[in-house]
C-alpha cells in the first residue's frame, strides 16, 4: 500500500507546516511545477468546452509569463494588496468573461483576481483586431497589424477553422505577413495552430 499526501509549500500556504526530518525521511517529495498555457488551455478546454472567452489565452499566448506572476513574497514590492496571477485566476477570469456583460464590473473582477497581470490584460481586451470577414476580404490589413492584434487576429482566424476561407488567408499569413516582425509573425501562427488543434480534438 502506497501512501500519497498533497500539500502547498510553507512559501505558498500559511496553513502549511514544516515536515519534521524524520517523516520526510519516509516520503518521496515532487516538486510538481506550474502547468503551461498551453496544458492550461487543454484542461480549460476539456473542462468547459466553449464556455469560456479565449481571448484569455490569446493574451497568454502573447505573454505566458502572466500565467503565473507574484506568487513568491519576494516578488510582492508595491501594491501588495494586488492578488498574485495563477492558472487558477485564469481560469476564473475566463470563465467570468465568457458570462459577464456590465464592462466596469468585468474589470474590477478582473483586476482584483489577477493584480498587476490583470491590468495588463485588460488594456490587451481594449484592442480591436479586424473581424474575420473583413481578414477574407482584404487579407493584406493583417500587414498593419501589431504583434497584439496579429495575435487576436490569429485567433479569429483559427475560431473560423472549419472554413474555407481561414485555409486561404493562413496561407496569405505564410507567405504574406512581415517576416521582419518575427515575434509577431510566430506568435500568430503559434496561435492559430494551437486554437485550430484545440477546437479539432473538441469537435471528436
Amino acid at each position: 500500500m502506497f501512501i500519497v499526501a498533497i500539500s502547498n509549500s510553507i512559501k505558498h500556504s500559511l496553513n502549511a507546516h514544516r515536515l519534521p526530518i524524520p517523516l520526510k525521511d519516509r516520503f518521496v517529495v515532487f516538486d510538481v511545477r506550474p502547468p503551461t498555457v498551453d496544458e492550461w488551455a487543454k484542461w480549460m478546454n476539456e473542462k468547459y468546452g466553449d464556455d469560456w472567452d479565449k481571448r484569455t489565452l490569446a493574451y497568454l499566448t502573447w505573454k505566458p509569463s502572466d500565467i503565473s506572476v507574484n506568487t513568491e513574497e519576494e516578488e510582492v514590492k508595491e501594491d501588495e494588496y494586488l492578488p498574485p496571477a495563477t492558472p487558477r485566476g485564469w481560469s476564473y477570469a475566463a470563465h467570468m468573461l465568457k458570462h459577464m456583460k456590465d464592462e466596469k464590473l468585468t474589470e474590477a473582477l478582473v483586476r482584483g483576481k489577477l493584480g498587476q497581470a490583470g491590468e495588463r490584460f485588460i488594456a490587451f481586451l481594449k484592442i480591436t483586431p479586424p473581424t474575420f470577414d473583413e481578414i477574407t476580404k482584404k487579407p493584406e490589413i493583417l500587414k498593419q497589424c501589431t504583434t497584439e492584434e496579429l495575435v487576436m487576429a490569429a485567433f479569429t482566424i483559427a475560431e473560423n477553422a472549419e472554413k474555407r476561407e481561414a485555409y486561404d488567408v493562413i496561407k496569405y499569413m505564410l507567405l504574406n505577413i512581415n517576416r521582419g516582425n518575427r515575434d509577431a509573425h510566430n506568435k500568430a501562427h503559434e496561435q492559430t495552430k494551437l486554437s485550430y488543434v484545440l477546437r479539432k480534438k473538441q469537435r471528436r
